[in-house]
């Protein structure tokens, strides 16, 4: 067994979103051999003081009791209780054995700081658009068969990537960590990356909500013997990459072929499916804790995507032991318990509200304690993936 491994990781802008899940795997980690600290930039959020006390109170909230927070500026001190340094360089991260790095915008921390940190990386991608030059939220609209990275081929991109990670590379002391094998692939595509850089580590999940949700709607729903089709849309329901309206338009599909079937949809509603329709019932954001009964609750869920980089609804669904409705190639299909995954080749109508058809007589009836047992192995898995990953750059 190596000596204790000191894992700084880099860095959150949000209690959202990649920041969310970044602080899962850090909770993951945390009965292994491995000390953590978790370093938050501060200055891109200089017109974002909100977003900043949120953070710091989401992290508090969740992982400040087990491990380090330093928050690093180059003009403020935080008076929060809280480690403050002024601005980030090599010797600051003179304890760190491992600098772990969630990449979560262009604007928390720039790729030409690559070169200044003489530490092995893993680099957490949990989107490509690094490599493609692109912003995470303007994939274009396109089929999986025909995904491509135009901007990947720009020559003057690529060499600005190659300057920026050129030591790691050559000392091998980077690993780059994604979520599906379908990202895999696509970063693959790039000059730079090999097969022994790339390691795909499924996203960790939250815990199983502890105290039941006093929920009227969830009390209802669980008195109905109705077929219930979820499609949770987020923040972006028009995003041409989440592909909603395909679901949408399937799901309501299938419920005028059969009796006493409805869509429920969590999250932001699609405009052009509003009140268009009475199958249609609009639950709009709901905590991660009524999120996780809904899944129970329902006979499948339908994620679109063309292609998802997160795959956390997903994720959280199989666990629950319901099915999934995916597009083949999208990430989603590439999963574990893939007895519940029913991926359509096509985000035709007719394909989708088939696999809606097939998936619907799949739904497996777990307790609570089943479900948590399932969590637990799911994320002790993943502990166990990043310390061996520690362990081999360390090596």
């Amino acid at each position: 067994m190596l000596p204790l491994k000191t894992v700084y990781h880099l860095s959150f802008s949000s209690p959202f979103g990649g920041a969310g899940i970044a602080s899962r795997i850090i909770c993951s980690l945390c009965n292994t051999s491995v000390y953590q600290s978790v370093l938050i930039e501060r200055s891109s959020l200089n017109a974002y003081p909100a977003v900043l006390t949120k953070t710091i109170l989401y992290l508090r909230k969740t992982i400040l009791d087990i491990v380090s927070l330093i928050v690093y500026n180059h003009k403020t001190t935080l008076s929060l209780g809280i480690i403050s340094i002024f601005g980030l360089s090599s010797h600051r991260l003179a304890n760190a054995s491992i600098i772990h790095l969630h990449w979560i915008n262009g604007l928390v921390f720039p790729l030409w700081r690559l070169r200044a940190i003489d530490k092995p990386l893993v680099w957490q991608l949990h989107d490509i658009w690094p490599f493609a030059g692109l912003a995470h939220t303007s994939l274009r609209k396109v089929t999986s068969s025909r995904f491509s990275l135009p901007s990947i081929t720009n020559s003057l991109f690529n060499n600005y990537v190659c300057c920026c990670l050129r030591s790691h590379l050559q000392s091998n002391n980077l690993h780059i960590c994604v979520s599906s094998p379908h990202m895999r692939s696509l970063l693959l595509s790039h000059p730079l990356i090999s097969n022994s850089l790339l390691s795909v580590i499924p996203l960790p999940l939250p815990n199983y909500p502890t105290k039941p949700v006093h929920n009227p709607f969830f009390q209802q729903l669980r008195s109905s013997r109705s077929t219930r089709i979820l499609i949770v849309t987020g923040q972006r329901p028009h995003d041409h990459n989440k592909n909603i309206s395909a679901g949408l338009s399937a799901a309501i599909d299938y419920c005028n072929t059969v009796n006493n079937a409805s869509v429920l949809v969590a999250g932001r509603p699609h405009s052009h499916f509003r009140a268009t329709n009475t199958q249609l019932t609009h639950l709009g954001f709901l905590p991660r804790e009524d999120l996780f009964l809904l899944y129970q609750d329902v006979s499948v869920v339908v994620v679109p995507s063309y292609f998802e980089s997160f795959s956390q609804v997903s994720l959280e669904a199989l666990v629950s032991g319901t099915p999934v409705v995916c597009l083949r190639g999208s990430g989603v299909d590439s999963l574990p318990y893939n007895e519940l995954i029913f991926a359509s080749e096509t985000d035709s109508t007719d394909h989708l509200s088939s696999c809606i058809r097939q998936a619907i007589t799949a739904k497996l009836n777990l307790s609570a304690s089943e479900i948590t047992l399932r969590i637990s192995s799911h994320n002790n898995c993943i502990a166990e993936s990043y310390a061996s990953i520690y362990d081999s750059l360390l090596a």
